[in-house]
């Protein structure tokens, strides 16, 4: 997981600052920084919302901007199309794709759907839209004074939260994750969910808040 100074709501980065940094940490994981074509700003634009509402480029969270940008952004769809038109972002998307598939995309949203209601939730409670094309004047104010006068509330490290119940050996637990989990699934049976399903309703779930997290470490010295 990445620590971004910009992902703090209270951040004292410049929008400037806060776009370079975004842009140092999509080096940092080998991705390539995109710049704008003479005449354009579609990309600079693009960075900034990343900034502005506090998120990195993981799948969990370019989902979660799609949100805010819908619903919180004022935008041209021709010019957001724009976006998807650029042939590194049309390479992206394919190998998305390949690994994914539309079942993993749809997955994906289902998974996310809680905090993309907790997103959506908090556009309505902006003061005002941000501009996608956004005036150039911003760039030198600091990003806590920008999301103070557009009133945008960015997800905290606990908004992004998710609890998972995992069964294994016959036993359930729940764990809490705060980001992607860098696992692959297989689906289950029809058998298989039919003796899950049967299995949870004596498993009580709490809510989240109710959870206390440990950690466990792994005994490095034991061969089994």
């Amino acid at each position: 997981m990445h620590n971004l100074y910009y992902q703090d709501q209270d951040c004292s980065l410049t929008l400037t600052q806060g776009i370079e940094e975004y842009r140092n940490y999509l080096v940092s994981i080998g991705r390539k920084v995109m710049e704008d074509e003479e005449g354009s700003s579609l990309i600079t634009d693009h960075d900034a919302t990343h900034v502005i509402f506090g998120l990195d480029t993981s799948l969990e969270q370019e989902s979660l901007l799609d949100t805010w940008v819908v619903a919180g952004c004022s935008w041209k769809f021709s010019y957001i199309l724009g976006y998807g038109k650029l042939d590194e972002i049309k390479k992206l998307y394919k190998a998305l794709y390949n690994e994914l598939g539309l079942l993993g995309f749809l997955k994906l949203y289902w998974y996310l759907l809680p905090r993309k209601w907790k997103v959506f939730r908090r556009t309505r409670r902006m003061k005002k839209k941000w501009l996608f094309n956004f005036p150039r004047s911003l760039l030198k104010l600091n990003i806590s004074d920008i999301r103070s006068e557009y009133g945008i509330n960015i997800l905290s490290e606990e908004d992004k939260k998710t609890l998972l119940t995992i069964r294994r050996d016959n036993v359930f637990f729940e764990i809490i994750t705060f980001g992607t989990l860098g696992a692959t699934f297989k689906f289950t049976s029809p058998e298989e969910t039919i003796e899950i399903e049967g299995a949870l309703k004596e498993h009580k779930i709490f809510p989240v808040e109710d959870y206390k997290i440990f950690e466990v470490l792994r005994n490095l010295k034991r061969k089994t």
